[in-house]
């Protein structure tokens, strides 16, 4: 079971790298936040200049952190969270879409 989380997880985050799936932001950022997302992207040098654009543009893809997603979109409007054996699983909700997280990784979203 850890073997596949792993491998499900790997294939997100190759996914964000080669090529993201993307989702336009569902809610209005504003100055504030357009200035917290070029701060984060200027201290994490290290992150993928696909991942900077997309944060930098208001846009999520799979294979994101929750960090990253937040940074990009905003808090959710609420954090539903599911814990077990197999680690945890959260359902962030922004209006009528739905993100899904694995273990901290964006995995899949509804709208």
């Amino acid at each position: 079971m850890k073997k596949v989380l792993l491998t499900i997880c790997l294939v997100g985050l190759f996914v964000s790298v080669q090529g993201c799936i993307l989702q336009d932001v569902p809610h209005i950022g504003g100055r504030w936040i357009r200035n917290q997302r070029i701060q984060y992207v200027n201290q994490h040098p290290e992150l993928p200049s696909k991942i900077r654009n997309y944060i930098l543009t208001e846009k999520i893809c799979l294979g994101m952190t929750a960090e990253q997603v937040r940074v990009s979109w905003g808090n959710p409007y609420d954090i539903n969270r599911t814990v077990g054996s197999w680690g945890s699983h959260e359902q962030w909700v922004y209006g009528e879409k739905y993100l899904y997280f694995d273990n901290g990784i964006l995995t899949s979203w509804q709208d």
